[in-house]
């Protein structure tokens, strides 16, 4: 174990809520932000989180959130996979005695894009108010609106280098038919020529012993 995961499992979370204490119209919002869809997939290989009936996530975390406000096996098992991996998070958080201090500490972790430990551990601090939770709600959802656009930006961006891509990429294939086509041609025009050239030859050669017998007879004649 090296010195930063000793740190972090010896370090004592400070109080602060459980998953079932938040509002119910957060906890949606908890899940997808905070937990990966491999670590929801993780639980739900247990029989405490409910199995993903399909591929539609949102399906499978509304779900799940259904059994969260109340203290069930399932709100257990979020509740401590949540606090196992935010501990340095909750730890940071503990240090706040007033809610102002609380969004000042958010506010730092939003420029310094740290938000999903963040969201989890001001949610459930003690001194979290209403308000204070309403307001860090409200940025999650632009947060993850922008996130979403750029996305949707990069995606489509990635489609059209796509396009481009397969469009040079046939661009390609035709010439190098067209290439080989002329070489084909080529390699053609060639043997024909050699062909020409043997016949040319077996002509002329032909032609060289009918002239060397026309020879040979005139000068029989000539000794006769």
């Amino acid at each position: 174990m090296n010195i930063i995961n000793f740190r972090q499992n010896t370090l004592e979370i400070p109080p602060h809520k459980f998953i079932w204490d938040i509002p119910n119209n957060y906890h949606l919002s908890i899940l997808a932000l905070c937990l990966s869809e491999n670590e929801m997939l993780r639980l739900s290989s247990t029989t405490v989180v409910p199995k993903p009936e399909s591929y539609c996530r949102f399906a499978h975390l509304a779900k799940v959130t259904a059994m969260i406000p109340f203290r069930s096996s399932t709100s257990n098992a979020l509740q401590h996979l949540l606090d196992r991996k935010y501990r340095l998070s909750l730890v940071r958080f503990g240090y706040a005695k007033t809610s102002d201090c609380l969004d000042k500490i958010w506010n730092t972790c939003m420029d310094g894009g740290e938000i999903h430990g963040a969201y989890w551990s001001l949610m459930t601090h003690t001194l979290a108010t209403p308000e204070l939770q309403e307001k860090v709600y409200q940025q999650v959802r632009i947060f993850s609106l922008q996130n979403c656009c750029i996305h949707l930006q990069e995606k489509k961006r990635r489609c059209e280098l796509q396009k481009m891509l397969h469009s040079k990429e046939q661009a390609i294939a035709a010439r190098e038919r067209q290439h080989n086509k002329s070489v084909c041609q080529y390699f053609s025009q060639i043997t024909e020529l050699k062909t020409e050239l043997f016949l040319a030859e077996h002509k002329v050669s032909k032609m060289e012993r009918t002239l060397d017998l026309v020879t040979y007879r005139n000068k029989m004649m000539n000794i006769e």
